[in-house]
């Protein structure tokens, strides 16, 4: 399971883009 906590003050793009590299790093997101 992928994870990512937005921290305080964190605007919520900054956390998804993050997000997305977790689970492009994972091999999930390949083809987005």
């Amino acid at each position: 399971m992928v994870e990512v906590t937005v921290r305080e003050g964190e605007p919520l793009e900054r956390a998804l883009r993050r997000f997305k590299k977790k689970w492009e790093r994972a091999g999930i997101l390949r083809d987005v």
